[in-house]
């Protein structure tokens, strides 16, 4: 078995980028891994490929020779961008190895330990500052708002949360992180009254709404010195921490910290390889080790963990990226005997996106919209699903009502399509009374290329939803082709959201589009045929297409897209 070829690809997820490494096999084998080039790590991906070239004909499966020559080759810059680019290629090699053997990647470590992992809701409230809208959720904006999410969190089953430090007396309210340079507070990173008391007001918020059970965890980040961080667990001492997360490149600082401190400390997530772990646990500087997998390597994060069992010390995944970066901590849980709980971020762009059309009997459009606006919305409201727009159709196929709809996951769409039918109000209430009006349903579940903007107050706009249908695979293709040329359209107009199907259609582009009026939408289309990047566009377009279909959408007085 040799290796015949390694990329990197990357996508748009919000408010940062997710990147994957992609090994190919001579006979076929793929591996796959995620790694990360924010939060300082800017050109990890030209590092990787320097590090690959040299890659190309070797056997994949001989992994502990493959990664020790490449730290013998990076030995006088250690760590950094080095260690995170060996990282990459090794959880790579470890999928092309496990399937190669057909097994999980957690028996090459002689797992599973354990098949079921207690989980907690990371960055609890902190992404919904900045990105609420993007996510499609309520915003954090008051100490109120974090007693509700509290509650949140516990009504979803989590025995568990991960929080930072919140300034509602911020303008706009923000997290505190003058460790990283975005807020007020650095470099000197002074732990004042106001800060104090702003940690205390939080975690007071949340354990109201979270309840006296669940397991509270707040992450401190780099954002204190020793003197700081002291005065913090002091003043978290009287909401029960799970644990206090502080990030310290200094090892006898931080036992210092946690002589002082009554509650658990966690940290090393920052940290690469044994090496930079071993004086931490040498000095009994933490209760709790938290190790990175996209950073270290997932071979290099079980021969840490392993370390830290001789100090007695469990071990943590820092698991803040994406879906790949789960599994592959997973499988690190599912192995190391010394694991405590397992991070994960809930708050997230959304994945998968639905789009229902009913088809009612004629004259029946008035008798739906009144049931739908004053029974079925209040009823589900943004509870089971964040609903984007409700349209009726103008052109084209008449008496049609369409609604798109996101979830986090097709599992989350299951679970709350599953605790609609339990609300009364719904199903007794108001199905009911819409199913003798509704002659047809279809749905479509899609997968996001160009995510949908939110509402931006404007009212009076008509919609155009187009569906092509691709020949066989040509769907993400003719995508691609259409995020190459993105910016020149918005030159005109532009795209409100667009979309592959994967269900029950997959060879399915689906983009929407808003315009104040038909006037304008004939401006520009008329204006975006004259673009020469247009029409290179629109050229590829005829060997990948098979049908097309435009609908004209009028917004109903309950559409969030007005």
């Amino acid at each position: 078995m040799k290796i015949v070829k390694i990329e990197d690809l990357h996508c748009d997820a919000g408010w940062r980028d997710f990147s994957f490494l992609k090994i190919t096999t001579d006979d076929g084998l793929i591996g796959w891994s995620e790694y990360n080039e924010g939060y300082g790590s800017a050109g990890l991906t030209a590092v990787i490929r320097r590090m690959a070239q040299g890659l190309i004909g070797q056997d994949p499966r001989p992994i502990e020779r493959i990664m020790t020559t490449q730290y013998a080759i990076t030995r006088q810059a250690p760590g950094g961008l080095n260690q995170q680019a060996m990282a990459a290629i090794e959880n790579a090699l470890l999928d092309v190895k496990a399937k190669a053997l057909g097994v999980p990647v957690y028996a090459l470590f002689g797992g599973p330990v354990r098949d079921r992992l207690p989980l907690y809701w990371s960055h609890c409230g902190s992404y919904r500052f900045r990105n609420a809208a993007m996510m499609g959720v309520e915003p954090v904006r008051s100490l109120d708002d974090l007693v509700k999410l509290g509650k949140h969190v516990k009504e979803r089953g989590f025995k568990a949360l991960k929080t930072n430090i919140f300034r509602f007396d911020f303008d706009p309210p923000n997290m505190h992180q003058p460790g990283f340079g975005r807020t007020p507070g650095g470099p000197e990173l002074n732990a004042d009254g106001k800060t104090l008391a702003a940690i205390a007001d939080g975690l007071a918020a949340f354990r109201q709404g979270a309840g006296p059970d669940m397991g509270i965890l707040l992450d401190t980040n780099f954002n204190f010195k020793t003197e700081g961080y002291i005065k913090v667990a002091r003043t978290c001492e009287p909401y029960n921490l799970f644990w206090l997360e502080i990030d310290s490149y200094d090892p006898e600082g931080l036992r210092l910290i946690r002589d002082r401190a009554l509650m658990p400390i966690a940290s090393c997530e920052s940290l690469f390889g044994r090496r930079q772990f071993r004086p931490f646990f040498e000095n009994r500087s933490i209760d709790v080790s938290i190790i990175d997998v996209p950073w270290n390597g997932l071979a290099e994060s079980h021969k840490i963990s392993t370390m830290a069992e001789a100090y007695e010390i469990n071990c943590a995944p820092h698991n803040f990226y994406g879906h790949m970066s789960t599994l592959m901590s997973a499988n690190l849980c599912a192995a190391m005997p010394n694991f405590r709980i397992m991070e994960i971020d809930i708050d997230d762009v959304p994945m998968v996106y639905e789009l229902r059309c009913y088809t009612l009997s004629p004259g029946k459009m008035p008798e739906y919209l009144k049931a739908a606006e004053t029974i079925g919305r209040p009823a589900r409201g943004q509870n089971y699903g964040v609903n984007h727009g409700y349209w009726t159709a103008e052109f084209g196929a008449l008496n049609q009502i369409w609604h798109l709809w996101k979830y986090d996951s097709y599992e989350e769409r299951t679970r709350l399509r599953g605790e609609l039918m339990k609300n009364e109000k719904w199903t007794k209430g108001y199905v009911p009374v819409i199913r003798p009006l509704i002659q047809r349903q279809d749905l479509r579940l899609m997968n996001p290329v160009v995510d949908i903007l939110p509402d931006d107050g404007t009212k009076g706009n008509v919609y155009e939803l187009r569906i092509y249908r691709t020949v066989l695979g040509g769907a993400q293709q003719y995508g691609e082709n259409f995020k190459k040329v993105r910016a020149a359209r918005d030159k005109y107009s532009k795209i409100w959201g667009a979309w592959t199907g994967e269900f029950p259609q997959p060879n399915e582009w689906i983009h929407l589009w808003r315009y104040k009026n038909l006037e304008e939408r004939f401006k520009a289309r008329g204006d975006a045929m004259k673009d020469p990047d247009w029409q290179a566009y629109l050229a590829k377009g005829p060997p990948l297409l098979a049908e097309m279909h435009s609908t004209l959408l009028m917004p109903t007085n309950y559409s969030p897209l007005k």
